[in-house]
């Protein structure tokens, strides 16, 4: 059985974050989120991933990340619930493939897509429980959070 989300172990997520570009100044103000995010400015590759088959690659740029989450910005739109996967470069160690499930997406100017998603499980990670395959029950607990 799958959990509602995955976190990042601590060790990953610095390493991630190390081999990004410099992190930005973390974002002010009052922060409700669940866990703290790291303000970052990097370009990867996702790849929008439909019943359980990863589609063309496209490049995005990360404005932060956190042990639960990202948050992209996109050329392309993306619907509440679908998932991609990220590419994330590790130090000396080949890549992080992560499965995530949009959370929002925004429209920020034209041709611009403001998207937050959530981490659903390291590919490739057996503890995880990550089976490369959509879950629609997560599809369905993430929408849920996001219409209450």
């Amino acid at each position: 059985m799958m959990s509602n989300h995955a976190t990042i172990p601590q060790d990953v997520l610095t390493a991630l974050v190390s081999s990004l570009e410099k992190p930005e100044a973390p974002p002010g103000g009052h922060e409700l989120r669940r866990a703290r995010r790291i303000g970052l400015k990097a370009r990867v590759t996702i790849s929008p991933y439909v019943l359980g088959v990863p589609q063309q690659p496209l490049t995005v740029d990360v404005r932060d990340l956190s042990p639960r989450g990202i948050a992209i910005e996109s050329k392309v739109s993306m619907q509440t619930g679908q998932q991609f996967i990220v590419r994330l470069p590790r130090a000396g160690t080949s890549p992080s493939d992560i499965l995530c499930a949009v959370a929002h997406c925004k429209s920020k100017r034209a041709g611009q897509f403001e998207i937050g998603a959530e981490f659903v499980c390291m590919l490739g990670d057996t503890s995880t429980g990550c089976h490369d395959r959509a879950d629609p029950g997560e599809i369905r607990r993430i929408s849920g959070n996001i219409l209450r």
